[in-house]
């Protein structure tokens, strides 16, 4: 989880923004610019790498991670995440 943080937290910043609206506090983030481009290709490939790690319980992925069966991780993983919008 701590190399999850470090590679999300050099793609995204956050600063604080101390004005008041309409009494919430408002906290801006962005995305890393890097080469003359916005690094969300990078961002989407960390979410898209971790969404396995949030989606499936520790049980199963241990046991997809075993078995060697990736497509099957993304495969649940996104299904669980699309059942849970509706």
């Amino acid at each position: 989880m701590s190399k999850l943080y470090r590679r999300f937290s050099k793609l995204v910043f956050r600063f604080d923004d101390f004005e008041n609206n309409y009494g919430v506090d408002k906290h801006s983030y962005y995305l890393n610019y890097e080469s003359g481009q916005y690094r969300e290709n990078d961002l989407i490939k960390t979410i898209r790498g971790a969404l396995p790690k949030f989606a499936l319980t520790p049980e199963e992925y241990k046991k997809l991670v075993d078995d060697e069966d990736l497509d099957e991780i993304y495969r649940l993983a996104f299904s669980r995440i699309s059942q849970a919008k509706k």
